[in-house]
């Protein structure tokens, strides 16, 4: 199983194991949005598994080329095509992080 791990901002914790991004201010969304779409296309998933409990303080994290600035940051870790070595991650079209959560 190939697993990919990002440092990606702590406050995206509950929007990506959750898909709860009630918090979330205008800005916050369309950098996280834009995250799982590459997440979708590159990995064929944008659900982690895993996170790391200590985190720290970074300006040049994966989620910097989505315009997120410096912040607090997590490693989260990726299951790449939710472990199913049949899928292709060109070939996902979600739009939307989390969609497959039961």
């Amino acid at each position: 199983m190939e697993t990919v791990t990002l440092e990606l901002p702590n406050f995206w914790a509950t929007a990506l194991f959750y898909d709860d991004t009630s918090g979330f201010e205008y800005e916050d969304e369309k950098p996280f949005q834009e995250f799982c779409q590459w997440m979708q296309k590159h990995y064929g998933t944008s659900d982690p598994v895993d996170m790391a409990e200590d985190g720290h303080f970074m300006t040049y994290h994966d989620a910097k080329q989505f315009g997120v600035l410096a912040c607090d940051v997590h490693k989260y870790t990726f299951i790449v095509n939710n472990g199913n070595p049949n899928t292709s991650a060109h070939n996902k079209e979600k739009t939307q992080c989390n969609l497959n959560v039961i």
